[in-house]
Formats: structure tokens, C-alpha cells, sequence
């Protein structure tokens, strides 16, 4: 495999995907990974792979197939749960018709939020 961006290398991609194989794929992904700290997106992927996305698109068909063929998929870490404006005001109306008014530190203590 010849080195790529992820292990240094600038410039332009120069591959157009016939001679590289899927392992050379997955070697690229997982050093690039390993130098993030976390599996690539795609954008992260794009801005470093030394081979077009459309290669690992074509290969691969997912990131989530990538990172399952990296052996990567165990170690992307769970989306956090977004709290939206509006259940954050169901849950203090909630709050404070059972317990009135609170000071930060008691509403703290009783929010699951």
C-alpha cells in the first residue's frame, strides 16, 4: 500500500481504485482512525484518504460496512441523546407543579435531565 495522507503524505489522490485492494482500504481506515483516536467520518475520510470516497463507497457501501470490515464499529461510542428546548420545559412544568419552587441545586438533585 503506498502511504497516504492519513501517515503523512500531501497532495492530490492519485489512485483511481483498479489496483487497490480492500485491504489496502482498510489498512488506510484503520491508521487514519488509530491517528483521530476515534473511527473517520466521511469528511474526516475525504480530507485524508490518499483514495477517492467513491472507491470506499463502491467497495464498502456504508462507513458503518467500513468500520465493520476495520473491526471499528464496537468502538464508535453511542450518539448522545439530544435534549430539545421544548423537553426541557415539559420537564421543569413537571417539576414544578409537583415541588414548586426549587433552588438550582435541589432542581439539579430531582431532574433526570
Amino acid at each position: 500500500m503506498a502511504c497516504s495522507n492519513a501517515c503523512g503524505r500531501n497532495g492530490e489522490s492519485f489512485f483511481d481504485g483498479h489496483e487497490v485492494t480492500n485491504n489496502d482500504l482498510i489498512q488506510e481506515y484503520k491508521l487514519l482512525s488509530k491517528k483521530l483516536g476515534l473511527p473517520a467520518t466521511v469528511d474526516e475520510l475525504k480530507e485524508a484518504t490518499n483514495y477517492t470516497f467513491e472507491i470506499y463507497s463502491q467497495r464498502f457501501g456504508t462507513m458503518g460496512e467500513l468500520r465493520r470490515a476495520c473491526q471499528l464499529d464496537d468502538e464508535t461510542p453511542p450518539p448522545k441523546s439530544i435534549i430539545t428546548k421544548s423537553t426541557w420545559e415539559r420537564e421543569l412544568k413537571k417539576i414544578y407543579k409537583k415541588y414548586g419552587h426549587l433552588s438550582y441545586n435541589q432542581l439539579k438533585d430531582i431532574s433526570p435531565i
